[in-house]
């Protein structure tokens, strides 16, 4: 008789603290669905979207296995909200149909601004041959290894706001840059430009919003509007936005980005959810924070997230193309 009560209580204590993680995990998306990215938890249960609800799996096979038919119903509807999350992120792709040239090949790239050695960033990143980079956390000490290295002669088209620390930017181009100037988002300026794709003007905005973590919660928020706004002002004419926007595709930014511009991983990266940081051994767990998007009158023929040398992000390359209907 003990050995039968003691069973049952182990069965109840099981399920009682499913149920306390099913119950959890409920709550907090639903008040994520409706708050949105509104409070820091808010913001990283969001962006960790393919990992928090990964305890559902565990709380279905505890409910068949006891037969919980209540429990088991709730595992799958979280189930299935993750599914439907992270299924596309993985597998669906839908790359331009254009014809493959002329493209061009753009590039982002957060070096990291305390790396002391940024030639060994820069030797993986020159493999990519992009037309036009974009740099974020541009130091002094990176921009001697642009300069010793070459790059400035590579890229003789260039603004560059080299700063102590991360805040640092650099817009470099093959291409003539046409209308340079700054955008005010709070810690690192926006560097925006105009430039020629087969005869017709492509605006640039180059960016690296604040971390969304302490005193830099609202000014990450604020930064985000403003990209989203500058975006939404340039939705009908060739543009791209790029940079490391410390903002994962789970997120409301992104979500609400995704009503005027693609994301060029997701319309033709590998499979894969395509994580660009942490690299270098950080303990995080993995998130896809560097971004390049491109308005519909522009096609991705093939992005790729590339090696990260030394930086604690890798770099986004991608090959964009003007579409046919608005040459």
């Amino acid at each position: 008789m003990p050995d039968f009560e003691s069973a049952e209580a182990e069965t109840t204590n099981g399920q009682s603290l499913a149920w306390v993680v099913v119950i959890a995990l409920v709550g907090m998306t639903g008040v994520r669905a409706l708050r949105g990215d509104a409070a820091w938890l808010l913001i990283v249960w969001g962006a960790y979207t393919p990992f928090v609800l990964l305890p559902a799996y565990g709380t279905l096979v505890f409910a068949v296995a006891r037969k919980h038919r209540m429990l088991a119903v709730a595992s799958l509807g979280l189930i299935a909200l993750h599914l439907v999350l992270v299924v596309p992120q993985v597998f669906v792709r839908t790359p331009s149909a254009e014809p493959p040239e002329p493209a061009l090949r753009v590039a982002t790239m957060n070096g990291n601004g305390w790396n002391t050695h940024p030639d060994l960033t820069l030797r993986p990143l020159a493999r990519h041959d992009a037309d036009l980079l974009c740099l974020q956390e541009v130091s002094p000490v990176w921009a001697d290894a642009l300069l010793d290295g070459g790059w400035l002669d590579d890229y003789p088209h260039r603004h560059m706001d080299v700063r102590e620390g991360v805040w640092g930017m650099a817009l470099l181009s093959r291409i003539p840059m046409q209308i340079i100037h700054t955008d005010d988002l709070n810690e690192a300026q926006g560097i925006e430009a105009t430039l020629e794709l087969r005869g017709r003007a492509l605006r640039v905005l180059c960016v690296h919003p604040a971390p969304p973590a302490g005193a830099f919660v609202d000014s990450h928020l604020d930064a985000l509007s403003k990209i989203l706004a500058w975006t939404v002002a340039h939705r009908d004419e060739p543009a791209v936005i790029l940079g490391d926007l410390n903002s994962t595709p789970y997120s409301s930014f992104s979500t609400a980005m995704r009503a005027h511009v693609d994301d060029a991983w997701e319309l033709a990266g590998k499979r894969g959810l395509g994580h660009t940081w942490p690299n270098g051994g950080m303990l995080y767990p993995p998130a896809r924070l560097d971004h390049v998007y491109v308005t519909r009158s522009l096609g991705v023929l093939h992005a790729e997230v590339g090696m990260p040398g030394l930086s604690d992000h890798a770099p986004v390359v991608a090959d964009i193309v003007l579409r046919a209907n608005h040459e």
